[in-house]
């Protein structure tokens, strides 16, 4: 991976992380029904699956379950219309087994699509190769052509 391609990973990486930190903060202030501020946190884990792959979008997942279960906790009696606070707790918990499930599950896809893509480019420097030897048989004077397209 080039120094370019980890900087541009590391800048979505930040700006996923923050944005979480102002979902929470949004929870935070919200006054009522919070369950439907916690849908907000599927969009940075979605992109994270999708962006950086399985285990770094598993990690914001956990991040933003921990950040918005340390918030529902503090203020359980405004979570929902709930009557218990059981409810309001099982609720959370569901919400955050249905994130880490999809975090995995985007991540997943996007990790075998990146092995996908590397099986593909392994072919096609194969066929150039190929390629490349062959016209080195039909004609030796081409050997030092052939050579350097194959590199390129």
């Amino acid at each position: 991976m080039s120094p370019k391609d980890r900087a541009t990973q590391r800048t979505l990486e930040f700006s996923l992380i923050l944005t979480t930190i102002g979902l929470a903060c949004l929870l935070y202030e919200t006054a009522g029904h919070k369950i439907t501020v916690l849908n907000l946190f599927y969009l940075p884990v979605v992109l994270a699956g999708f962006f950086l792959g399985r285990y770094r979008a598993g990690v914001l997942a956990l991040l933003c379950v921990v950040t918005a279960s340390a918030i529902i906790v503090t203020d359980i009696g405004n979570f929902a219309a709930f009557s218990s606070p059981i409810a309001a707790l099982l609720a959370v918990t569901i919400w955050g087994a249905v994130l880490g499930l999809t975090a995995l599950l985007v991540g997943t896809l996007n990790d075998e699509r990146a092995a996908k893509e590397a099986e593909a480019r392994e072919a096609h420097v194969g066929v150039v190769e190929v390629l490349a030897r062959y016209l080195q048989s039909a004609n030796p004077k081409l050997q030092n052509r052939a050579i350097r397209v194959s590199k390129l």
